[in-house]
């Protein structure tokens, strides 16, 4: 950021016509501050899941997707019906050390990929 950017922009300073809230009680302001976090995890979670594999290798974006879906919270019923833990180690070649690791585990909370 620079001091050119922000005059550039300066008349947006002070335009509190989108946006602007004048919560009345600190449990207002404490809710529009905790709706803006929950946005700004949601927006990197969608910019996280959307990155590049850093391996090159598809499985990777696989392994990613599901711990995106586990994080939603949307795998408690599987938790529920496969109570266990999961490990993967991913090859670029046969015979080669692992290039991946992985941990899927559906045995505890809402499930977890590592």
């Amino acid at each position: 950021m620079t001091p050119e950017m922000i005059a550039a922009g300066w008349a947006k300073v002070g335009d509190f016509s989108e946006g602007a809230t004048n919560p009345e009680s600190n449990q207002e302001m404490m809710e529009v501050i905790m709706n803006n976090m929950e946005k700004e995890k949601e927006r990197e979670a969608a910019a996280a899941q959307a990155a590049p594999p850093k391996s090159g290798l598809a499985s990777e974006d696989i392994f990613n997707m599901m711990g995106a879906y586990l994080d939603g919270g949307h795998g408690k019923e599987t938790v529920g019906k496969v109570k266990a833990v999961l490990g993967f180690n991913i090859l670029k070649k046969k015979g080669a050390k692992p290039s991946l690791v992985f941990e899927i585990d559906l045995k505890n909370g809402q499930g977890s990929v590592k």
